[in-house]
């Protein structure tokens, strides 16, 4: 009994000083990031501060007056680990292709396209991660237009259609008399199509 106790202490106790750190991370900005490193390194499996260390990082990037990639590069270590953790959580993929869609961005000639396909393959495991959803398909769509497979583009476009067609047929079915609720969001949906509908009518394999 004394072993057992001894080593359900050792094994929670980390877990709940990570746990501490990010609560104060989330309340104490200035010292998030060390915080929730140390809360990475207290807990070798719960992907929750990786994921928040990562998203941090991605705030710096994008509220900084300059472009600084070194942020970037700290996000992507963060949410390569989260991953390591939870493979199967989509959000992380997700959050891995703004990552390298911000780089690419950033970047220019052969490192550029090499971050558009960092980014192509992220959004896509994203989206195999949870196939139903129409945004996540909708960004694998864009991200294969920029890097010119519009066979790719195409799919994917069009497979964000059907997604939110399939959505909205059966909302009003269940809600005849709602406003319907556009899951994709409207502006998101027309592009779609009209991209869709102009890949099919010109793009070449």
């Amino acid at each position: 009994i004394l072993l057992l106790g001894l080593s359900l202490f050792y094994g929670l106790f980390p877990v709940a000083r990570a746990a501490s750190r990010i609560s104060r991370a989330m309340k104490d900005i200035g010292h998030a990031p060390e915080l929730l490193d140390q809360a990475v390194q207290l807990d070798k499996l719960d992907p929750t501060a990786p994921n928040l260390a990562g998203r941090l990082y991605m705030r710096q990037y994008e509220g900084a007056e300059q472009t600084n990639t070194g942020l970037l590069a700290r996000a992507e270590s963060y949410f390569r680990e989260a991953i390591t953790r939870d493979p199967a959580d989509f959000k992380n993929y997700e959050n891995l292709a703004r990552v390298y869609s911000s780089w690419a961005e950033a970047s220019q000639g052969p490192d550029k396209e090499k971050m558009l396909a960092k980014a192509f393959q992220a959004a896509l495991s994203a989206a195999e991660h949870y196939p139903g959803s129409g945004r996540l398909w909708l960004t694998c769509a864009k991200i294969a237009e920029q890097l010119g497979r519009k066979k790719a583009a195409l799919e994917y476009y069009s497979r964000a259609v059907e997604i939110e067609d399939a959505y909205r047929a059966q909302f009003k079915q269940m809600y005849p008399d709602k406003e319907l609720f556009s899951r994709l969001g409207e502006a998101k949906y027309q592009l779609a199509k009209q991209k869709a509908k102009a890949l099919s009518a010109g793009a070449t394999p």
